[in-house]
Formats: structure tokens, C-alpha cells, sequence
């Protein structure tokens, strides 16, 4: 079930899993990893069942996920020249 909900998130470009609407009965909750241009993956990260979908910590992960994406953006401009 896990990957299959990992795949949502990557086929549809938004956060699927735990706290969410798509498959919230998941264990985890899935990133799409991207910019504008690429979608490089998807992160997978375990939520215990205390933390709401509003919480700080998952404000934490999301712009988490957005600063690896923009670092992963810019090594492939950069890389490509």
C-alpha cells in the first residue's frame, strides 16, 4: 500500500498520505520532490498518529522537501550547461 500511495503522489504532484486526503490511513506521509520544471521523487517520512496536518513539524517537513527541491533544481541548470 505504501508505494502505491508514494506513486500518488508523484503521478498527481501533491502530498498524499498520513494527515492528507488521499490515503490518510497510510503510515507515512509522502512529498513530491520537484520545482516547476522537474519532478525529481517523491520523500516518504513516517508521522506518528499525535501530529495534525496543520502542525509545525509538518510545516517543518514541507519546507524541507522545497529546499532539496530547489537544490536539486539548480544542480541540474548548473550541471547542464
Amino acid at each position: 500500500m505504501e508505494w502505491f500511495v508514494a506513486e500518488l503522489s508523484f503521478v498527481n504532484k501533491r502530498e498524499t498520505g498520513k494527515t492528507t486526503d488521499t490515503s490518510p490511513e497510510a503510515n507515512a506521509m509522502y512529498f513530491p520532490l520537484g520545482g516547476t520544471d522537474h519532478l525529481f521523487g517523491v520523500i516518504g517520512v513516517k508521522i506518528n498518529e499525535y501530529v495534525e496536518a496543520e502542525s509545525k513539524e509538518i510545516e517543518f517537513l514541507r519546507n524541507f522537501v522545497k529546499e532539496i527541491a530547489l537544490l536539486l533544481e539548480r544542480h541540474l541548470i548548473y550541471s547542464n550547461p
